[in-house]
């Protein structure tokens, strides 16, 4: 006899709990695995670990570790954001050498089965780099040189 016969047997209301939801892991925790898994099975010089742990430590977990990794939460809007925030602290070509750190936490996600797709990966670009006018500022003396007329044979 189960449960609900035997309270109703008794003449007692019994009401089943509901299956607790599986806890969604925290980005942190995501990340120290992805890491871990990565290292493991790519043959990563030291240095590349460091690179990758400093970049979780000081930018990634600040900005995510505390959320859970669903859907609602790692979308591309929500990437395109952090993105722009690291576009105010750090040079473009940083960004660029760190940002596959995010990828493979990310990629680990889909894996797991957390996120259908990797919002890093997909149709059109999240940003788009300075171009190297925009980057190299000139010198005096260059923009001098470069104001003076051409010289006619």
């Amino acid at each position: 006899m189960d449960k609900l016969a035997a309270a109703k047997k008794l003449g007692l209301s019994y009401n089943p709990r509901a299956a607790a939801a599986p806890a969604v892991p925290l980005f942190k925790d995501v990340a120290e695995a992805a890491l871990t898994l990565y290292a493991s099975i790519n043959a990563l010089s030291q240095s590349t670990i460091a690179n990758h742990s400093s970049y979780v430590s000081k930018h990634l977990v600040p900005a995510f570790g505390a959320k859970p990794v669903t859907p609602e939460v790692f979308n591309r809007l929500a990437i395109r954001e952090f993105i722009a925030g690291q576009r105010q602290v750090m040079k473009d070509s940083t960004l660029k050498t760190s940002l596959p750190t995010l990828g493979i936490i990310l990629d680990h996600a889909v894996e797991r089965g957390l996120l259908a797709t990797n919002p890093l990966r997909g149709a059109g670009r999240l940003w788009r780099p300075k171009t190297s006018e925009e980057v190299v500022s000139r010198s005096p003396r260059s923009r001098f040189v470069a104001s003076w007329p051409a010289q006619r044979p």
